[in-house]
């Protein structure tokens, strides 16, 4: 705004200028100067005047509009780092879209009912495990009670409260009765369950990828993305692209923490590194050699997916340096004579399996690091 009116400013000075040259001339018709002169000067003030009722209004918006536009609710242990990566997409599109993430914004666990009505919409990341957590619990009660605008991310393996865990609420929900506290009674909490099942649902992919996360986005926005990140779409090879980045695709977990990984590459490393996510299915490119990086994403079970083991038996020839990034606290670092590679979910003939078993022991013979986007912002930084 200050722009434009500064641009405003600036012509109706030049013009009134203009116009007071033209009195210097002899045969000059002076009311038709004066006039418009004197209309110039009116549009520069009205100029001021229009900005300053726009700056007043924006200020009383401002006051009347929640501190923060989402909010969401969401088991951190099982969707910890899909809500940071939603966080991050959701905020990249408006700064307007402030959006309240637990992990980076409670400092009190007693003011966490309190974001909740600070909030405008509160997204529920609705995988089967949000129904055992009191608090996320809570948080959709306090949303029903102040008729906040709630959207259902719905899990593919999610399923509704039935009526007997409606009626089993102590049981099906461990410490539910702390939230009395809070002024939230079992009552409350099972028409709220109830309550779940008419809620706005935006389903969550079986298969995470960049596409499917900005459709989310765009639901949950109700905006248009401007420009589609094809670097993640898996659907092309950058031809920088000099890092390759692997994480088990069933695992939503492994593949959210992968994107936030990646965004952090590009951020911070400014173009040295230019990573390439694979998608199931996919194979390794025929561009890789001992000059690429390979980050692994660990987490609990990956060694048994069938991609990662094709994937790391591919890398055999080219032998780029692969180094493990331990995601998931329950993930056991593997010790020979490696058995993991034994359970590999599809069928591999011997030659794969003994190649498979000699990549995994060359993967950990690096020093693996810790990244864990679920716990807090300062993965990030």
């Amino acid at each position: 705004m200050s722009n434009v009116l500064d641009i405003w400013l600036h012509i109706g000075l030049l013009v009134v200028l203009d116009m007071a040259s033209v009195f210097a001339a002899q045969d000059v018709d002076v009311f038709v100067s004066t006039f418009i002169s004197m209309m110039f000067l009116i549009f520069m003030i009205a100029g001021v005047l229009g900005a300053i009722l726009w700056g007043i209004a924006m200020q009383v918006a401002r006051w009347r509009r929640k501190p923060w536009r989402f909010f969401l609710s969401h088991h951190k242990s099982s969707t910890g780092a899909a809500a940071r990566l939603l966080k991050i997409h959701l905020q990249k599109r408006s700064s307007l879209f402030t959006t309240f993430l637990d992990t980076d914004n409670l400092r009190d666990l007693t003011e966490l009912f309190h974001f909740v009505k600070d909030s405008e919409t509160v997204l529920v990341l609705a995988s089967p495990a949000i129904l055992a957590r009191k608090w996320c619990i809570g948080e959709i009660v306090t949303a029903k009670q102040h008729d906040i605008e709630t959207v259902l991310l719905k899990w593919p393996t999610f399923q509704y409260p039935t009526e007997t865990f409606r009626k089993n609420l102590t049981f099906a929900i461990p410490g539910v009765e702390a939230l009395t506290a809070h002024g939230i009674s079992l009552d409350d909490v099972s028409l709220a369950m109830k309550w779940l099942g008419s809620l706005d649902v935006v389903p969550f992919p079986d298969l995470l990828d960049a596409d499917s996360l900005i459709r989310i986005c765009d639901n949950v926005t109700g905006t248009v993305s401007s420009v589609k990140d094809r670097r993640n779409s898996g659907k092309e090879l950058p031809v920088q692209a000099n890092c390759l980045l692997l994480a088990d695709p069933a695992d939503q977990e492994a593949v959210a923490t992968c994107y936030i990984l990646d965004e952090m590459l590009v951020s911070l490393l400014k173009g040295e590194l230019l990573p390439l996510m694979l998608r199931h299915g996919e194979p390794i490119p025929e561009q890789v050699d001992a000059h690429w990086k390979v980050l692994l994403i660990c987490t609990s079970g990956c060694l048994k997916s069938s991609d990662l083991a094709a994937w790391l038996v591919d890398l055999y020839e080219p032998s780029p340096v692969i180094l493990p990034i331990i995601a998931d606290p329950n993930f056991l670092v593997p010790t020979e004579p490696y058995m993991d590679a034994c359970d590999v979910e599809a069928s591999i003939n011997d030659y794969e399996r003994e190649v498979y078993v000699k990549m995994i022991g060359i993967v950990f013979q690096e020093i693996a690091t810790v990244f864990a986007p679920q716990s807090h912002s300062s993965t990030q930084e």
